[in-house]
């Protein structure tokens, strides 16, 4: 009898061990937003990275951008079926227009600034993916918008593999992209930002962004520009990185 009862405590054991596996594999393998928020909170907020100076080439090939940027994610907010949080970038950049031969011509467009998006992410029921969409604000969460710069949205993914958290971005129905140096066309801009920390616990982003062409009529669209991966790393409370 006693060995009876042993032998059903440890076949009990080994079924609960076996469904705690199981459980924490399929949480691990699950983008949740538990995890996301967690990552976010120990390793994101007020942390700043930046990357160097360099060039580019936008509109197709027609315009010169030399630019540079640093990243900053705050205001995390935990929300019933999904969170919220706010990336402000600081963007300097000077556009060139470019003759047929290829050469500069002119002096030169600024376009430095600095710009806030808030993102409103939720939980899916059916695969418990977390999308949402990310908008232009203000520091009071209200919509911005200037005569340059109207007011932008975004269809976000998110996703956390290991201990790698990614965010993927496309523009909603169509944006404003550089058609030259100081006009518009209509476009679409697809972006993906790798966030991690390196061996030595700073943090790092790598940032791959494609440009698009849009016919406004028919949405159809045609890759225009495809960026070089920029990378960020953290930068020290001395501004040295």
């Amino acid at each position: 009898m006693r060995h009876y009862q042993t032998f059903i405590c440890c076949s009990v054991c080994m079924m609960l061990a076996l469904f705690i596996v199981q459980f924490s594999y399929a949480e691990d393998a699950r983008p949740n937003r538990g995890r996301v928020i967690d990552f976010i909170q120990k390793n994101l907020l007020g942390r700043q990275i930046a990357g160097a100076e360099h060039l580019t080439k936008v509109a197709a090939g027609k315009v010169d951008s030399v630019q540079s940027q640093s990243v900053m994610f705050n205001n995390l907010k935990p929300t019933k079926f999904g969170l919220t949080f706010d990336v402000e970038k600081t963007l300097k950049q000077t556009l060139f227009e470019l003759d047929k031969s290829g050469n500069r011509s002119g002096q030169g467009s600024n376009k430095d600034r600095t710009f806030k998006r808030r993102f409103v992410i939720s939980e899916r029921l059916s695969t418990g993916e977390l999308i949402g969409i990310a908008f232009s604000t203000d520091d009071q969460g209200q919509i911005k918008e200037s005569a340059e710069y109207p007011f932008t949205a975004d269809a976000v993914r998110v996703r956390l593999e290991g201990d790698k958290f990614t965010i993927l971005s496309n523009s909603i129905v169509y944006a404003d992209l550089y058609a030259s140096a100081t006009k518009w066309r209509p476009g679409s801009a697809e972006s993906e930002e790798k966030y991690s920390l390196d061996k030595d616990g700073r943090l790092e982003c790598f940032i791959t962004v494609k440009g698009y062409d849009v016919d406004p009529t028919t949405l159809a669209k045609t890759l225009s520009d495809s960026l070089p991966t920029e990378a960020l790393v953290e930068v020290s409370p001395a501004g040295k990185r």
